[in-house]
């Protein structure tokens, strides 16, 4: 099956959606007559877990924005999928859909005015300011990262890896460190 596709199977009708993640679990399905999703990756009941850090590309996050932005366009009363637990009533899911895409906005607005400030990115871990109206839809605790985390993958996208500071490529070890005497 591919994107736009459906199939009636047993009278059950199914449309398949491309997630656009570049990976195996890309293909979801949406049972309009009952008004449900299955998305085929995880997605938390509130974005705690927003990006991982663990060599996900900074791109997925706009990805994940196109998605929370075409699943809204939907009559959505049930969300399930794949280790997330699942979620009834179309006013919440359209919340955390919503909620999604504004804080995927929102940080990659913030990371751009950092940026523009000259500030080293680093203090993105630190100084970013969840707004109140997205804060109270969040989960307690980060699962795999944090929002800094996120502005700082964003930070890096676009300003690459290296700080300006020649002393970040080659740290000083040993004797030679600040304040030791050359031998």
């Amino acid at each position: 099956m591919r994107h736009g596709e459906e199939l009636d199977l047993a009278g059950l009708r199914i449309g398949f959606f491309s997630t656009d993640l570049p990976l195996d679990i890309s293909l979801g399905m949406h049972l309009p007559e009952h008004r449900t999703v299955l998305l085929p990756t995880t997605l938390y009941a509130t974005p705690g877990n927003f990006m991982a850090l663990e060599g996900a590309p900074v791109e997925y996050s706009e990805i994940w924005h196109s998605l929370m932005a075409r699943l809204s366009t939907l009559d959505v009363e049930h969300l399930t999928g794949p280790h997330m637990e699942s979620l009834h009533g179309k006013r919440r899911i359209r919340t955390l859909f919503s909620v999604y895409e504004d804080l995927i906005t929102y940080l990659h607005d913030q990371t751009i005015r950092h940026l523009l400030t000259g500030a080293p990115g680093e203090d993105l871990l630190h100084c970013l300011p969840i707004p109140e109206q997205v804060a109270e839809n969040l989960a307690p605790e980060a699962f795999h990262s944090n929002f800094g985390g996120t502005a700082l993958m964003y930070h890096t996208r676009y300003m690459g890896w290296f700080s300006g500071n020649a002393v970040d490529l080659a740290p000083p070890r040993g004797p030679s460190a600040p304040g030791a005497a050359w031998s």
